[in-house]
């Protein structure tokens, strides 16, 4: 009887409409977990068998959960929050820890063959969008292979890259101390390691900071990192050197959130600004220079998106996500106006600027997407009204792509093309998990969860896959960065460099595999 009420259970949870991947997950576990009690109580208190069979079994079973408990630990939860195990005896990585004596200038680069005539300072690229114009990427990759230049083991942590020059920024945790680590991209070589006494770690969500390092020239050459504590720093990007720190938690009054916090910095007109939450606002600025705290504004605890520019209705502001859905601030911190958003879950993939007066919002956990057109009126009156909403297009925290009037992403863990007019869905293929990607000179370079490259050549009428090429073999949510013809990849164990072949000007046809 018991068994047929957990199988019951189990096909009403799988086959609900709409229910979220991860949603059944925990429903499953759930499940699970209530039949396993209701199972030893009905064993051990009603069953007919003889007592010293039954303490006999009871006991061997507790015997097999200490063992499987003493044998493997829970190395956080996949993109649908399946618990990955990992053997207690594996050893963690040896982290390459010496220090070379390299010029971090823009004249030590290797420019000859215009390898670094482009950067990759910031999450997502250039313009932080995780759309690139350059370069085009040969795509047959049976005849041209990426070549693998470095892989190595590093830190845990759950951010990318930010490039410049030929050196390349991260952010790791290594055993009770928050590193930003500065390596050289050609070589993986270490250039110089700044150290926190931080630690942002829990069973599910993982072991290190979420963010990625933002480069920057307005003030100087410099890097600026947000830990998973919520530690703000300002480091010279040449020697690592610290010019200032600030414990954005603390100041604010602020929790850090469940998953620690996620927010990679902005560096926009002198100031430096995050996802911090607390009694002073969500979203807070300082200034670039010196690190002065300058403003709080907005209600509602932080979030795990970055906040990204925008320009609509003509004026500069910036949005984000916070507890009560999404915000355009002006860039003096003013709340210019909000969009509610379903809450109870994270929300990390950052609103996307479609035009003057529109941005697409997505996010995961069975919540979907909207198109939401923004308008101020003569009286600076602002308002956000929904234009349509699709359940189409479920995106947990990749990036999202608008291509010809339509839109690429990931939905609940597969790649999805969604018509921009209408949110109309026209296909949902290609299992490639939680990723991110790249919009490359029109080409899709994905990087899926199992840690493989694929490349996708963007069509409303079907998934084109054109080649993939195994990296890693474990969990990979961090963001790729791409500099010319050298693509940074990295997980919470390691981290590589590939080089891929440009495509030749005079050939630009595309290979398509069958």
């Amino acid at each position: 009887m018991i068994g047929g009420m957990a199988l019951g259970a189990l096909l009403v949870v799988w086959l609900w409409p709409d229910a979220s991947q991860q949603e059944r997950t925990m429903r499953t576990g759930g499940t699970l977990l209530i039949t396993g009690a209701l199972l030893a109580i009905w064993w051990i208190a009603f069953s007919r068998t003889r007592w010293r069979m039954r303490m006999g079994v009871a006991a061997m079973a507790m015997i097999g959960v200490a063992t499987l408990a003493a044998t493997f630990r829970i190395r956080g939860v996949d993109g649908d929050l399946v618990p990955i195990l990992e053997p207690r005896w594996r050893a963690k990585p040896q982290i390459r820890s010496e220090i070379s004596r390299v010029d971090v200038s823009a004249d030590s680069a290797e420019t000859k063959s215009g390898r670094f005539e482009t950067d990759f300072p910031q999450f997502y690229g250039p313009n932080r969008n995780a759309v690139l114009d350059e370069p085009k990427l040969e795509t047959s990759w049976s005849e041209h292979p990426p070549k693998l230049l470095w892989r190595q083991s590093i830190g845990s942590g759950w951010g990318g890259f930010a490039v410049k020059d030929g050196f390349a920024v991260t952010q790791e945790q290594r055993g009770e101390e928050e590193v930003v680590a500065c390596y050289e991209l050609l070589t993986g070589r270490t250039v110089w390691v700044h150290t926190d006494a931080a630690r942002y770690a829990t069973t599910i969500a993982g072991e290190g900071p979420r963010a990625t390092p933002t480069i920057a020239t307005i003030v100087d050459d410099r890097v600026y990192t947000f830990g998973g504590t919520g530690i703000l720093n300002c480091l010279d990007r040449r020697s690592g050197k610290l010019i200032w720190r600030k414990d954005t938690a603390k100041e604010n009054d602020a929790k850090v959130p469940d998953w620690g916090y996620a927010s990679s910095p902005l560096v926009i007109e002198g100031k430096v600004v995050v996802s911090v939450g607390g009694s002073k606002g969500s979203l807070a600025a300082y200034d670039a220079n010196d690190g002065k705290f300058l403003w709080a504004e907005g209600h509602g605890g932080a979030d795990y998106s970055s906040p990204v520019e925008a320009t609509l209705c003509g004026e500069r502001q910036i949005l984000i996500f916070n507890g009560s859905g999404v915000n355009g601030h002006a860039l003096d911190g003013k709340v210019l106006w909000n969009h509610p958003w379903r809450g109870g879950h994270p929300h990390v993939t950052a609103p996307l600027v479609i035009s003057s007066n529109q941005i697409l919002i997505s996010s995961g956990y069975g919540t979907g997407a909207e198109l939401v057109k923004v308008e101020v009126d003569a009286e600076k009156k602002w308002a956000a009204e929904r234009e349509w909403k699709s359940m189409g297009l479920k995106s947990k925290f990749g990036p999202i792509f608008v291509k010809d009037g339509y839109i690429y992403g990931f939905d609940d863990g597969i790649f999805t093309c969604v018509e921009l007019k209408t949110g109309e869905r026209k296909w949902k293929e290609g299992r490639y998990g939680h990723g991110q990607g790249l919009l490359v000179a029109g080409i899709i370079l994905l990087t899926s969860e199992k840690g493989e490259v694929v490349l996708i050549k963007p069509d409303p009428e079907k998934l084109v896959e054109i080649e993939r090429f195994a990296v890693f073999s474990d969990k990979t949510w961090n963001p790729p960065a791409l500099v010319g013809e050298y693509l940074l990849m990295r997980n919470d164990k390691e981290a590589a460099c590939l080089q891929l072949r440009i495509q030749d000007a005079r050939n630009v046809s595309l290979s398509v595999a069958k």
